[in-house]
């Protein structure tokens, strides 16, 4: 089963700015449970190149956003 690199940003209601989480490479299916909290909501972006999932999660770090990492 294909992989690929998934960015969750996370939107609660109760924090002004969202937050990020590095979840590594999952499947489809695991990214779709993910994608719907009990609360607030989420958005994953998948990366089929590691590379191109490196760059972001370090562009969302130097603009300043937390970027939690459970790869």
């Amino acid at each position: 089963m294909a992989k690929s690199y998934y960015i969750q940003e996370r939107h609660n209601p109760q924090l002004k700015d969202p937050y990020y989480t590095a979840l590594g490479q999952i499947t489809k299916k695991k990214a779709k449970k993910i994608e719907n909290p009990c609360y607030g909501y989420n958005y994953l972006t998948s990366y089929v190149i590691e590379e191109d999932y490196l760059k972001e999660i370090q562009r969302l770090k130097d603009e300043g956003y937390i970027v939690h990492d459970r790869s």
